[in-house]
């Protein structure tokens, strides 16, 4: 199987109290040529 694309998220939730909460993230993507290992990229 070749791999071409990775990919790496990250996310958390705030309490703001009064039952409203805030989500924030962030997702980063990168595409391989065909020579680069996706072990080494991540």
């Amino acid at each position: 199987m070749k791999i071409t694309t990775v990919s790496i998220s990250y996310s958390r939730k705030f309490n703001l109290g009064s039952y409203e909460s805030l989500d924030l993230g962030c997702s980063l993507w990168a595409q391989l040529e065909e020579e680069e290992d996706a072990d080494g990229v991540v």
